[in-house]
């Protein structure tokens, strides 16, 4: 995250959150409120539909109350709130929601920006990543019904980040037609009963890759 010269706190990374497993910490109700306020402003609304600031919940679990935005599919999408104890049993990383600067010029994902939202999530030129895959899985990761993969996180996996795959059988080189396709990865998962040191990764085709 970067650093801002005027209270070197670090600047909020707002595609951390939606996209990582991070879980920011609201320790008072004032903490609460303007972190909602934040949250709205960026687009982001409860996994129930309603917005961000409403209703007050912090009462709910007042000092322990920490929230998540989940983007994997396994839950509804959106804003979710437990206690603090929760998401660190679960494998969340806790940030505090008072050690980080909020500016006040951030482009807001509901902006009227001419900028597709897509396109603003991946600014950043993402990190391609060559993987060897084994035959037997190639087919049912073209026809999609693998959407995932279970990798050792030694490459610093990120949301964004692409993944060209070579087929091999045993290790040794094999022909599929995955070899001609690029995937990106939509969601990072760690912890959630898996081995410390390894990430579930969420991947989609890129149609218009050549």
């Amino acid at each position: 995250m970067q650093m801002n010269s005027n209270n070197q706190k670090p600047t909020f990374d707002w595609r951390k959150f939606k996209y990582e497993n991070i879980a920011v910490h609201v320790k008072t109700q004032e903490e609460y409120d303007n972190f909602m306020k934040e949250c709205k402003a960026q687009g982001f609304a409860w996994c129930t539909g309603k917005e961000a600031d409403m209703p007050n919940l912090w009462p709910d679990c007042a000092y322990d109350m920490c929230i998540i935005h989940d983007n994997s599919g396994l839950v509804k999408k959106g804003l979710h709130y437990q206690r603090l104890g929760f998401w660190k049993d679960t494998g969340y990383r806790i940030e505090e929601f008072a050690n980080f600067y909020f500016p006040k010029d951030y482009q807001p994902h509901n902006s009227n920006s001419n900028i597709p939202e897509e396109q603003i999530e991946f600014l950043e030129k993402p990190t391609t990543h060559t993987l060897k895959l084994e035959e037997c899985f190639c087919e049912a990761v073209v026809t999609g019904k693998k959407c995932f993969e279970i990798r050792k996180n030694d490459r610093g996996f990120q949301p964004g980040d692409t993944i060209e795959f070579i087929p091999v059988n045993n290790g040794h080189p094999a022909i599929h037609v995955i070899s001609n396709r690029r995937y990106r990865i939509t969601y990072v998962l760690s912890g959630w009963g898996l081995k410390n040191g390894y990430v579930a990764l969420g991947i989609e085709e890129v149609k218009n890759y050549d």
